[in-house]
């Protein structure tokens, strides 16, 4: 976070979760991020939440990051892939 800010560049920071599975979502963690490293939308640096996509964790789990997102007024970004055995168009 110091490099980027020091850099001087415009730049989105995701936040994700620790590791995979519902078990490592942090949402507290995420909450202390954007209020202690990223309380502005005005500053050069500005927070994203890197959601899971149901791939790393429930449909619950990201149906949660996405409210988690809303919530503290942030981007959402988000990687689709698909497990093996599964085809993306559902």
């Amino acid at each position: 976070m110091e490099a980027l800010r020091e850099s001087g560049v415009r730049a989105v920071f995701g936040y994700a979760h620790r590791g995979t599975g519902d078990a490592g979502r942090a949402e507290d963690e995420v909450r202390r991020v954007r209020s202690a490293l990223l309380p502005s939308d005005d500053d050069l640096v500005t927070p994203a939440l890197a959601a899971w996509g149901p791939v790393y964790g429930s449909v619950e789990a990201a149906r949660a990051d996405w409210a988690l997102a809303r919530d503290l007024a942030v981007r959402a970004a988000r990687r689709v892939t698909a497990r093996a055995g599964t085809t993306s168009a559902r």
